[in-house]
């Protein structure tokens, strides 16, 4: 008797102000049951993530994990060859529905190298901006990080200079 191959779906996205739904779709329309996708919210800055690490403990031999595009498994180009490594050792094939890229075969596995180094760029390119931008902001004046604890507004100075030449404690609501 053949053992059946299952299709397990994963479905990422970095917020929780974004939706998998789109993804969803696109797994169950490529044959995944709704029953065996994960979805996750988590950056795809690392690998160790909880519903993927769930995924990589659960597959077996002959398995297919099936992504919406391959930036979804992750943005580090390390991060998914070693993963891809690790599935090919188990005997589970990666399909990315978005690319048409199927592990199975020798360009399936060369096309997911160079979208892996696309997505890592990708996200190099975002990190080289978002520094860019904060720069200019702080050669503009912006100020970043964790306010004070002390609230140096004039009322507040003009209480605490008080206090210090009087002793006269004013109430001051939080």
């Amino acid at each position: 008797m053949e053992k059946e191959h299952r299709l397990i779906g994963y479905a990422r996205v970095s917020t929780d102000d974004q939706d998998t739904a789109l993804q969803r779709k696109a797994l169950v329309e490529y044959g995944v049951k709704p029953e065996h996708i994960k979805e996750e919210y988590a950056s795809g800055g690392t690998m160790n993530r909880p519903e993927w690490n769930k995924i990589m403990r659960y597959m077996r031999n002959g398995d297919t994990v099936v992504v919406w595009k391959l930036d979804r498994l992750g943005r580090t180009v390390s991060g998914i060859i070693n993963t891809l490594e690790d599935m090919e050792k188990s005997g589970v094939n990666l399909v990315s529905v978005t690319e048409s890229i199927d592990t199975k075969s020798a360009m399936g596995k060369m096309f997911m190298t160079v979208i892996a180094a696309f997505a890592q760029l990708e996200r190099d390119l975002i990190g080289e901006r978002t520094k860019a931008g904060i720069a200019v902001r702080r050669a503009a004046g912006a100020k970043w990080g964790r306010r004070g604890q002390i609230d140096s507004s004039p009322k507040r100075v003009k209480r605490m200079k008080r206090y210090i030449e009087t002793g006269e404690m004013e109430h001051i609501t939080a």
